[in-house]
């Protein structure tokens, strides 16, 4: 938490952008752009600002990788059959897209395999998916040994994935965490107060409502308030 209060800049830029903008300004409150409640909020940005339709596959699967072993995709697991090498892409659905792997696929360059290499299997998360060309796929499918060892392989990669995101998940700080070290540390608490109510000034002025929603910002406040 010191090297970011410290260099706090590298963080909370919100309140600069909303100045360079000046104007025509939304605001919506997170709990908008929840999985539950995704699809109205874009549906009405979509139709505002672009005039397209919305992918609603995306709002039910999260997007960003900022969580675990995400941050890790996209990786290519490599084979060689004589002097071929196959690749298959690890990846997500909604990374496909920003791979501009999704044309390839379109025009059937990519195949999905996923089904057939966990297929006994419950993925921890569902939005995994594994690529690979048509002409590759039917070498290695051609070549069963090669075949086989590719399926151990890929689902050990997948339990060992999926052991460390609950060794991550299960050492996260939580937020009842957080103020518990503010309230230890006054001068940090102090510190990143003046950066939120500057970085929270337009939401305070035009949308204190969100403001009251929020839990541990008001248990922020109130220990602030108390100090």
């Amino acid at each position: 938490m010191i090297k970011v209060l410290d260099n706090y800049e590298l963080y909370f830029k919100s309140y600069q952008r909303i100045k360079i903008l000046k104007k025509d300004v939304l605001c919506f409150e997170l709990n908008e752009i929840s999985g539950l409640n995704a699809r109205k909020t874009f549906d009405f940005i979509a139709d505002k600002f672009f005039n397209v339709k919305c992918d609603y596959s995306f709002f039910s699967k999260r997007i960003n990788r900022h969580q675990g072993d995400l941050v890790v995709l996209p990786v290519v697991y490599s084979i060689v059959i004589g002097e071929i090498c196959i690749n298959i892409v690890i990846t997500t659905k909604n990374l496909m897209y920003f791979n501009s792997l999704e044309p390839k696929m379109t025009n059937e360059d990519y195949i999905d395999i996923t089904s057939e290499i966990f297929k006994e299997r419950k993925l921890m998360f569902d939005n995994i998916i594994l690529l690979i060309k048509q002409k590759e796929y039917n070498i290695l499918k051609n070549n069963q040994k090669c075949f086989i060892d590719s399926k151990k392989y890929l689902n050990g990669y997948m339990d060992a994935f999926e052991e460390n995101e609950i060794k991550i998940k299960n050492n996260l700080i939580t937020e009842e965490e957080i103020l518990q070290y503010l309230q230890m540390r006054k001068d940090l608490r102090l510190k990143l107060k003046d950066i939120l109510d500057e970085e929270l000034n337009f939401i305070k002025i035009n949308y204190p409502k969100y403001l009251k929603q929020w839990k541990y910002y008001q248990k922020f406040e109130q220990m602030c308030n108390e100090t």
